[in-house]
């Protein structure tokens, strides 16, 4: 199931704009290292021009197939989410062990107006593991919502 089509599984997809967000962040890093190239390596910046360029339409691609094989559910008891391009990834975050659900956006999103769902459990060692990316505020904070509460009636029925 691809994140991007609506579905009574999955009824908050991904912003199209998210696509283009990121490619400016992937594209204003790209012009810094071309920058950098430039200035230390002016004999070789048409090598360094093609290897950037072709590192650049890599990562593309793999931002396109990784965003096309997105996809979250709300389960009664785990909030999963389920990622990868050449490996797949199931990560199932347990209501009970889930400590904060927060919304944020990066500095390009936010022009976009594009938000992030970030869970956080006791044994999340890293953020991107748990984030749901590209959603407009309104699908974010219904989601954030939604987790939360069930995260409270889970630790009543755990006291």
């Amino acid at each position: 199931m691809r994140i991007s089509m609506v579905s009574a599984k999955n009824p908050y997809p991904i912003e199209p704009a998210t696509y283009v967000a990121i490619v400016i962040g992937r594209f204003i890093s790209l012009l810094i290292l071309l920058v950098i190239a430039f200035v230390f390596f002016n004999n070789y910046f048409i090598y360094a021009l093609a290897l950037f360029g072709s590192h650049f339409v890599i990562r593309l691609w793999i931002l396109r197939e990784y965003l096309n094989t997105f996809s979250f559910r709300i389960d009664p008891e785990y909030v999963v989410v389920d990622r990868g391009v050449i490996g797949r990834q199931r990560s199932s975050f347990p209501y009970t062990k889930i400590q904060d659900v927060n919304l944020y956006q990066g500095f390009v999103q936010s022009y976009f107006g594009l938000w992030n769902v970030s869970i956080s459990t006791a044994t999340t060692t890293s953020e991107i593991s748990s984030m749901i990316p590209g959603l407009s505020y309104a699908s974010a904070e219904k989601i954030r919502d939604q987790i939360l509460d069930r995260v409270k009636a889970a630790q009543k029925r755990g006291k």
